[in-house]
């Protein structure tokens, strides 16, 4: 079922970005570029077991969204070649992960090198019933869907926050469910949005686009 929105503990400044490679994600996106599988670790936590072959992972942690947030330098990742997921365990899809990294990570600050008006297109949609995410997430998916945008305009065509927006464009990116089409220049200068989308248009876009 999908969440309201989380907040970590901490208060961000929503205008600076920030490095994946300061928490858990950072391992996570390494670890998918692996060809063994690997074990990231919490002495106080447990452990995530990743399998970049197979694209799937499974997590025995205590708090999933406590060791996102985790710094870096509380992790420890090592090549598993003896370990494997359990049997008997829920593995699930690596891109599932990288979103859920993200999504707590962002804390609603964009990712480093990335921008609110980067243009974006929809790669594909993941099941946001068993990832965390608002309902207002699924209906920039269905944005997106229609044509590329820019999240800042993306999220005043809909009202949504900066601090949703910008998490949802963190997890989509760094799970593929997101790409950037391309950049602003220096001279960039954004174009006014349209006449805000009401709700029933965009869940009828939606249901469209489930039932093919």
């Amino acid at each position: 079922m999908s969440q309201q929105l989380s907040h970590n503990a901490q208060a961000f400044d929503l205008n600076q970005s920030f490095d994946p490679g300061s928490y858990f994600l950072g391992l996570v996106q390494q670890a998918a570029r692996s060809t063994v599988p690997v074990q990231i670790s919490s002495e106080a936590m447990g452990e995530v077991l990743i399998d970049p072959v197979k694209q799937r992972y499974a997590a025995y942690v205590s708090d999933l969204k406590l060791f996102c947030c985790m710094p870096v330098r509380t992790l420890r990742m090592t090549p598993c070649h003896d370990c494997a997921i359990r049997a008997h365990d829920v593995a699930r899809d690596l891109d599932e992960l990288l979103w859920v990294a993200a999504y707590y990570a962002s804390g609603g600050r964009l990712l480093v090198d990335t921008s609110k008006f980067d243009v974006l297109e929809l790669n594909y949609w993941h099941n946001l019933s068993r990832l965390p995410a608002t309902p207002n997430m699924m209906l920039l998916c269905a944005l997106f869907g229609r044509r590329s945008h820019s999240i800042s305009l993306a999220r005043k065509r809909l009202g949504v926050s900066e601090e949703e927006a910008y998490r949802f464009y963190s997890a989509a990116l760094a799970s593929g469910a997101l790409r950037r089409v391309s950049t602003p220049t220096a001279a960039f200068k954004e174009e006014e949005p349209p006449e805000p989308m009401t709700l029933s248009k965009t869940l009828s876009h939606l249901w469209h686009r489930l039932v093919g």
